[in-house]
């Protein structure tokens, strides 16, 4: 093709007014992931790409000039791109699973809303035995967001045979998904009764550990609360269930959440250093003692959060006697602070 189709004037002066021309290789580097992404399984292959990197018509095999300014003509003819021709078979009602995954995959790849409707009737038109295949799994893990639909019902009355396909920690997170979803939302809502509901159910029901899940989520609550008395309430609260492995993480995070937050009222940085001083009564990290020396220092008690971080540097030596570097960040607190202190004095 390249001695006789691709130097014919015609065919020149259509590709030159109308297309982008590339040539590429299928066993190099960048032919081998065209392949791969375009499915191409005969060369030569001619695939028409639109403006955001979707084949919009392809076509394969030896062409005359004749044949390939034919072929080209019809891969500009929007009427001709695959979605459309996917789309007048769906419109003329065919619903054969094989035809709804192509065109579902199809949808997808053009960022169609349409997808989400072509998937609901998938799942509800798929045998039991389809839904289970790792065609329907990936879709599930990329379209599970409610636990009232057809995929979510699918997922819960057949959660041990899907365990046994694809584990019990995959099938958890994803029967998890709908009601993490909601907790996050909650939490960046500063929603604390929803938030704790949720958090309830997920805690309690068969969604395998969902400690990690939890933790991360309160803390996000702690950070979006403005009120400084609810959020002092909350940290000390008794009333709502504590999602943490136990009491004095929840003080070490009400605590650092104080520092990174940079609060200067004074009654919740009072309540800070009470909290990170209790936690220290019953476990220590080098970490603590920093947030112990931030707190101090933000109060003015510099002698005190000198010694704060003094025990954080010496904590640090004691967990980490192979390091070969010691943490410039603390250095520089103490060098701050010692800095300060000095110019008190002057």
């Amino acid at each position: 093709m390249e001695k006789k189709v691709f130097v014919d004037k015609q065919v020149v002066s259509l590709i030159d007014s109308l297309f982008v021309f590339y040539k590429v290789d299928i066993d190099s580097a960048s032919g081998k992931h065209l392949k791969k992404r375009f499915d191409i399984r005969t060369v030569p292959s001619f695939s028409v790409i639109d403006g955001i990197g979707e084949r919009t018509y392809h076509f394969s095999g030896y062409n005359d000039a004749d044949n390939l300014i034919q072929q080209l003509k019809e891969g500009l003819d929007p009427e001709n791109a695959p979605i459309n021709l996917l789309r007048k078979q769906y419109e003329n009602g065919d619903r054969s699973i094989g035809f709804l995954r192509r065109y579902l995959n199809t949808l997808e790849e053009y960022h169609d809303s349409g997808a989400d409707s072509v998937y609901a009737l998938l799942c509800k038109l798929s045998s039991p035995q389809e839904m289970k295949g790792e065609f329907m799994w990936a879709k599930m893990n990329a379209y599970i967001n409610s636990d009232t639909t057809e995929d979510y019902r699918f997922l819960k009355d057949h959660k041990s045979e899907l365990v046994f396909l694809y584990g019990e920690e995959r099938v958890n997170h994803l029967l998890a998904r709908p009601y993490s979803i909601q907790l996050e939302n909650a939490a960046l809502e500063s929603n604390v009764p929803a938030f704790y509901k949720l958090a309830g159910k997920l805690k309690n029901g068969d969604f395998g550990n969902t400690d990690r899940l939890l933790y991360e989520n309160e803390k996000l609550l702690f950070l979006q609360i403005e009120d400084y008395d609810k959020f002092i309430s909350l940290i000390e609260a008794q009333q709502y269930p504590s999602l943490y492995p136990d009491r004095y993480d929840r003080l070490i995070d009400g605590a650092t959440w104080v520092v990174l937050r940079d609060i200067n009222h004074g009654p919740l940085l009072e309540k800070a250093k009470m909290w990170i001083n209790e936690s220290l009564n019953h476990k220590i990290s080098s970490q603590q003692y920093i947030i112990a020396g931030q707190l101090h220092e933000k109060t003015g008690d510099l002698t005190v959060a000198l010694r704060f971080y003094g025990k954080g540097l010496k904590q640090y030596r004691l967990d980490n006697p192979a390091a070969e570097m010691e943490p410039t960040g603390l250095h520089m607190l103490i060098a701050d602070v010692e800095a300060k202190i000095k110019k008190g004095q002057q």
